[in-house]
C-alpha cells in the first residue's frame, strides 16, 4: 500500500474509522460521520481549509486518503477530493 500523507487532527481520526471499517463494511461517507458533533465537523472543515491553503497537492493527497474508501467500500465511488471531503463535512452542519 501506498504511504499515506498525514492528516492533521481530526481527518486522521476520519482516516482511522474508515481503516477500522474495513473491506465490504457498506457504510457510505455521511455513516461514519454521523456521530461527529457540529464542532467536530466545523474543525474538520477548517483542517481542510488550512490543507488546501497550505497549497498542497488536493489531487494527491485526496486519491490517497480516499484510496482507504475504496478499499473499505469496493461498491461505492470513493470521495475523489478535499473539496468534495468539505462538501460532506458542511452538509452535516
Amino acid at each position: 500500500m501506498e504511504a499515506f500523507v498525514e492528516l492533521p487532527g481530526l481527518l486522521a481520526t476520519f482516516r482511522q474509522e474508515v481503516v477500522a471499517a474495513g473491506p465490504g463494511w457498506g457504510a457510505t461517507i455521511d455513516a461514519l460521520l454521523k456521530d461527529w458533533s457540529r464542532t467536530r465537523v466545523e474543525t474538520a472543515i477548517a483542517e481542510v481549509d488550512a490543507l488546501l491553503a497550505a497549497g498542497l497537492s488536493e489531487h494527491d493527497l485526496g486519491k490517497r486518503l480516499w484510496a482507504l474508501g475504496a478499499e473499505a467500500f469496493p461498491d461505492r465511488t470513493p470521495v475523489a477530493t478535499l473539496h468534495d471531503l468539505r462538501s460532506h463535512l458542511a452538509a452535516r452542519l
